[in-house]
């Protein structure tokens, strides 16, 4: 466009130059006056150089032109990529938010599933609860009881008595299991006390038990025959406690000239 209105501005120029030609006056030959015609021409000259001026500009704003519109074509060309690009993401976010719906249906059924389960949980823990208070109720009971009994022990005639304490010799001297089994190959023997095991300590007619606290590296011994028998028993073997817990007890097996066997009894070192 640019290009069409330098040319039809070049060919204006012409035209005007061309017509001041024309126009010319006609002197005589006998009388030439030079100086007008000079003037114009050197008009005409000036408009002509402005207007090559123009052309050159004109040429330059058509070239930057066409380089504006290879840049317009290039950032068209990223334009359709950039939007080739948007069209996969959405495809793909429109696929990831089919397979979210879907999930969110299979979530919502393991979420109904998960409140069913809480309520049994929840019913078992009522009823735990309650089987925790109950026999909180019964330790209660006994603890009451324990108390009235250690009031009427500390009476008269039994205050007189002096209680055993838990771990003294008093309660290992009247402590005695029996052996459960002997295991030769891995060299141990169990013992059928345990942690629950109490010493009876008789106080008139009543019955005081207290821990004999047997414990790990203990010594006791292995005896066969009648403890309470008029002929003493058979000393068999001096045995060391290995490990005590509430089901039984379980000693190391010694080396010994007389074989311990299962029925054995075992009693407290140094105790009767």
């Amino acid at each position: 466009m640019k290009r069409f209105f330098g040319s039809m501005l070049l060919a204006a120029v012409c035209g005007i130059a061309l017509t001041a030609r024309s126009e010319e006056p006609e002197f005589d030959d006998g009388a030439p006056d030079p100086a007008p015609r000079s003037e114009e021409l050197s008009r005409t000259r000036d408009e002509l150089k402005e207007t090559r001026n123009e052309l050159s500009r004109t040429r330059d704003e058509l070239k930057e032109t066409r380089n504006e519109l290879a840049h317009s074509r290039n950032e068209l060309k990223e334009t359709r990529k950039e939007l080739a690009r948007t069209w996969n993401e959405l495809k793909k976010k429109q696929d990831a938010l089919t397979r979210t719906r879907r999930e969110l249906g299979l979530t919502r059924e393991q979420l109904e599933e998960a409140r069913r389960q809480a309520e049994t949980v929840r019913a078992r823990n009522a009823r735990a609860a309650e089987e925790a208070r109950e026999k909180v109720r019964r330790l209660e009971a006994e603890l009451d009881k324990v108390k009235r009994d250690y009031e009427l022990l500390t009476r008269e005639p039994y205050g007189k008595t002096a209680l055993w304490r838990p771990g003294s010799p008093e309660a290992r001297a009247h402590i005695a299991g029996r052996v459960i089994s002997v295991n030769k190959e891995y060299g141990y023997l169990v013992i059928d006390l345990s942690t629950h095991t109490r010493a009876v300590q008789k106080i008139g007619d009543r019955e005081h038990l207290v821990d004999p606290q047997l414990a790990e590296g203990m010594e006791m011994f292995v005896v066969r025959g009648d403890l309470n028998g008029a002929t003493p028993p058979k000393f068999i073997a001096r045995i060391k406690i290995r490990s005590v817990d509430g089901q039984c007890t379980v000693a190391d097996l010694p080396n010994s000239e007389n074989a311990i066997r299962a029925g054995d009894a075992v009693i407290c070192a140094g105790d009767r």
